[in-house]
């Protein structure tokens, strides 16, 4: 029977019930699948998760955006760096200076008016000495601890 198989010549006689139903039913659809990777018709139908619409609900609840254009070129995000996995997932900020300044902002250039830190989303110029430093002891410790995590 594998050789059947293989070579192309297999049959089979189907019940007489399921003829006469495959023939009653020619159309025959796939089943819905819910594979969340299956490209839309045309991409720009749907926004991009890493983009939020404005008009996202959410995005009223955390305030207007705040944007920051001059960014302090040492506090910039560097080349190769996510500000997400180099300040906020793989760190343990325990471990690192205390910080009170939305690094959000000052690091990636946007946040939300609402944001608890708020009132640091001010060009560098304007931010005290003391926030200033910790701020900068803070971008140089979890940069650090990213390249290599204490034990």
């Amino acid at each position: 029977m594998l050789m059947t198989i293989i070579d192309g010549t297999f049959s089979a006689e189907l019940p007489a019930v399921i003829q006469q139903a495959l023939e009653r039913d020619t159309a025959i659809t796939p089943p819905p699948t819910n594979n969340k990777r299956q490209q839309p018709v045309n991409p720009e139908d749907t926004p991009s998760p890493k983009k939020p619409s404005p008009k996202h609900p959410k995005d009223k609840e955390k305030g207007e955006a705040a944007i920051n254009a001059s960014i302090h070129p040492a506090w910039r995000l560097a080349e190769g760096e996510n500000y997400a996995e180099h300040f906020v997932r793989k760190i343990d900020r325990r471990k690192l200076p205390a910080c009170n300044v939305c690094l959000n902002y000052h690091i990636r250039g946007t946040c939300r008016s609402l944001c608890d830190w708020a009132s640091s989303h001010v060009p560098y110029a304007q931010l005290s000495a003391d926030d200033k430093k910790a701020a900068t002891d803070f971008i140089k410790a979890a940069r650090e601890y990213v390249k290599k995590p204490p034990n």
